[in-house]
């Protein structure tokens, strides 16, 4: 059982890595396609760059999964954190990184999260032995 604000922050962080991941796959397409990144704001209705929008979704996701993560999923965090804030000379690689990312991420909260599914066996309880 979880409490329901412990909910509310699993829901808000899977929504914000939802976001992450989104947009490093439009990136990716959009590059791919020749485009610049001022086309992905105009593209999803964000006022400002590309960039920007994927470190404020971070530092909220970042916030939310401090109620409930382990130190895994903090590292987890710190990789995808390193990939946001890597040089974004080459595009693609800084996309595709992103992506892995998040990807990366979202699989190890999976695993936090995952239902401890152990079959226990009861112990044979052993003969009494009377005198």
């Amino acid at each position: 059982m979880i409490t329901k604000s412990t909910g509310y922050k699993i829901l808000w962080a899977g929504r914000y890595l939802e976001r992450i991941e989104n947009i490093a796959r439009i990136g990716l397409l959009t590059v791919e396609c020749g485009k610049t990144t001022d086309e992905i704001s105009k593209l999803l209705g964000i006022n400002k760059d590309v960039f920007t929008y994927l470190k404020d979704n971070l530092d909220f996701l970042r916030e939310d999964l401090r109620s409930f993560g382990d130190e895994a999923v903090i590292n987890a965090v710190t990789t995808l954190e390193g990939a946001i804030h890597a040089k974004s000379d080459n595009l693609k690689d800084y996309f595709n990184g992103i992506l892995q990312a998040s990807l990366y991420l979202g699989s190890v909260i999976e695993d936090k999260l995952r239902p401890n599914t152990g079959i226990f066996y009861p112990r044979k309880q052993e003969e009494i032995k009377t005198q």
